[in-house]
């Protein structure tokens, strides 16, 4: 089976001392490299946050304090913290995590006026997978409780054989961890709880 491994913005603006730091995020890097390692994967991708200075989720750019709640066209959203604004140090990879010259990256949110947790959201990536066979996605990454679980939910949609590898990921709030797996196995995902 034609498979990929999808490393979700791993980015030091979400590790440890990043303005927008998802718990224990640090502790899932060398376990990631490890995966991809060991795994029989056709083909390793790295999604990133890659926003203008601007950008539409940034609470600066409508003047509200970050974290300030709203209601956008999916549901209840959040404006964030400036963060992982391109060709800045916190838009950059961990630098533990392990990269190869044929890793393909894909930057999301570069459209300053649309949002995209999901690595599919305005990018070529469905048509890049299409593209070379693959048929199942893992998911691994950060966070758990926004893009890695759009991701995998957009997959799903898009007939892939989606995965979430639990032990990979962290979420930004570990209280509604459960809820979030429940949701993607309720949509079929596949909801992997040990190594």
């Amino acid at each position: 089976m034609m498979s990929c491994l999808v490393i979700v913005d791993v980015q030091m603006d979400f590790c440890m001392e990043g303005v927008l730091a998802v718990p224990h995020a640090d502790e899932i890097v060398e376990p990631i490299n490890a995966l991809r390692r060991e795994g029989n994967y056709t083909l390793i991708v790295l999604s990133r946050d890659w926003h203008p200075p601007r950008h539409c989720s940034f609470a600066s750019t409508h003047g509200v304090p970050p974290f300030t709640t709203y209601i956008g066209e999916a549901g209840p959203d959040v404006y964030w913290p400036d963060h992982c604004v391109a060709d800045t140090p916190g838009a950059e990879f961990h630098p533990l995590l392990y990269r190869e010259n044929d890793d393909i990256v894909i930057s999301k949110g570069t459209n300053p006026a649309q949002d995209a947790y999901s690595c599919f959201c305005g990018t070529d990536l469905d048509k890049l997978l299409r593209g070379r066979g693959i048929l199942e996605c893992d998911f691994v990454g950060l966070a758990l409780d926004y893009c890695v679980k759009q991701s995998a939910l957009d997959a799903q949609k898009l007939g892939y054989r989606a995965r979430v590898l639990v032990p990979y990921t962290r979420a930004v709030d570990s209280a509604i961890e459960e809820d979030v797996l429940n949701e993607l196995a309720a949509t079929g995902v596949s909801v992997v709880r040990s190594n």
